[in-house]
């Protein structure tokens, strides 16, 4: 006997964003992103931190200059610059996001016999943190390195678990980018290097997935309908699964003063996916047979992503940002076991291809207005649907805008403080489904919906 538990899924990273930045953007984050979501987001970005050393310079020699105050000597004044050059690096960051899908799954009750629940409890929270540090507080970097920090991020479903396994079959109605499919805990961690005064940066990190393998053999099994407790021994072997993802940007303004203000940006996320093969299994039912069971359990698969960005911010006070992302969603892979059961119904999937656009304005020195538009393209055709598979994904457009404010200095903080709240809203045009051969367990059905989603970010800048 062989089981499988499919692979197709997403993140609520990839369905939503990240960090509430991100998501006030459109996601549109890959040419300007210089905080700890550059972990998803350009990894590079970990190593663009000028213009916040820029900021705290000004902020600090404003009320420095000009007051008839007692000049310095020169050690006391180096010392002044060097503190101030590092202030802003460090971050830490508290994320929290609600989303609430309102999709639904409309058969042909005329004939269909089917209780359809795909559509039914697809909401969930997830608790972000974020961390973005400095590395010359370690080691003193080359002259021509001039930025450098690593990055962490971990969002986790905020029920506390670490991962939501959907172990159904194909033909169960089952919308992959929302519900369970998205709630499993994304760690990554990364670098990032700016070079020449951040002329150009690069950023190199992995993304945790896990893997493994495991075994089990349960005896004394009846064949019988009553409740049963067999005696039954367990191994399984899980291990961290790391994937690589790598970034780049240059800022042409640093060379051309013509140029100044454009930025563009590129990354590249390498595929992922929760594997646990062979799972190997047996069951002795005693003086009769024993049975032997292939079973592989493979979720949360992501594909290759590649993005590319550009922006350009008109005279400090209007940030346009722009992205195209391409989901390599084509080359996806699944388990041995399903390639031996599903062989013939496996669904030819498209290359997703999503752009995107954000906008921010800053009206005072305080406060930050961002918007941001997307489209995303469906993973499969309808007509992938016609036989016994029910893998829901339709071509979607979303909408955000976002609040950011720059708290004062608050007594006791070594730090500034920025709070950031957001909502997107997602619109899946309705798509209609025909099956080859319409019966009462496979009913033509349509499908598609919209889904909110509520985020607040809190940042500490050190």
């Amino acid at each position: 006997m062989a089981f499988t538990g499919h692979v197709f899924a997403s993140s609520f990273a990839d369905t939503h964003g990240y960090s509430a930045k991100g998501i006030g953007m459109g996601n549109a984050m890959t040419a300007i992103v210089d905080d700890w979501s550059s972990v998803y987001y350009n990894m590079a970005g970990l190593g663009k931190t000028k213009q916040l050393k820029g900021s705290a310079d000004g902020q600090k020699g404003g009320s420095d200059s000009g007051m008839g105050l007692k000049k310095k000597g020169a050690k006391e004044a180096t010392s002044a610059v060097s503190s101030e050059s590092k202030a802003l690096l460090n971050e830490v960051y508290l994320g929290f996001m609600y989303t609430l899908p309102m999709l639904s799954i409309n058969e042909n009750k005329s004939i269909s016999t089917l209780d359809v629940v795909g559509d039914k409890d697809l909401g969930y929270s997830i608790i972000t943190l974020g961390v973005a540090l400095d590395l010359n507080i370690f080691v003193s970097m080359p002259s021509f390195i001039s930025s450098a920090r690593l990055g962490i991020g971990l969002g986790t479903p905020a029920d506390g678990s670490v991962a939501k396994v959907n172990d159904i079959n194909l033909d169960t109605h089952d919308f992959i980018r929302y519900g369970r499919e998205a709630q499993m805990a994304k760690i990554m961690v990364g670098l990032g290097f700016g070079f020449l005064d951040d002329l150009f940066g690069v950023g190199v990190g992995v993304n945790a997935s896990f893997a493994g393998k495991g075994s089990m053999i349960m005896g004394d099994v009846n064949i019988t309908n009553d409740e049963q407790t067999p005696l039954a021994e367990t191994k399984m072997d899980l291990a961290i699964s790391p994937s690589m993802v790598a970034g780049v940007y240059v800022n042409p303004g640093k060379l051309l003063s013509i140029l100044q203000g454009l930025e563009f940006g590129a990354s590249y996320r390498q595929e992922t996916a929760m594997e646990i093969k062979p799972f190997n299994a047996a069951a002795v039912v005693p003086a009769t047979m024993n049975m032997s069971l292939s079973l592989a359990i493979s979720d949360y698969y992501a594909p290759h992503t590649v993005t590319a960005g550009v922006a350009y911010n008109i005279l400090g006070m209007v940030l346009v940002s722009a992205d195209v992302e391409v989901q390599l969603w084509k080359y996806y892979k699944v388990s041995p076991v399903m390639n031996y059961l599903y062989a013939s119904q496996l669904p030819d999937a498209n290359n997703v291809i999503m752009p995107k656009l954000g906008v921010k304005y800053d009206p005072l020195s305080w406060l930050s207005v961002m918007a941001g538009a997307s489209y995303r393209t469906a993973i499969f055709d309808a007509k992938e649907m016609s036989g016994d598979v029910d893998l829901l994904d339709g071509p979607t457009i979303s909408a955000s805008v976002g609040l950011g404010f720059k708290l004062p200095s608050l007594p006791g903080l070594k730090g500034n403080v920025d709070i950031i709240v957001a909502y997107q809203y997602q619109y899946m045009l309705e798509t209609s489904v025909k099956k080859d051969t319409e019966e009462a367990l496979e009913p033509n059905y349509t499908f598609g919906g919209m889904c909110h989603a509520v985020s607040m970010g809190l940042s500490l800048h050190i």
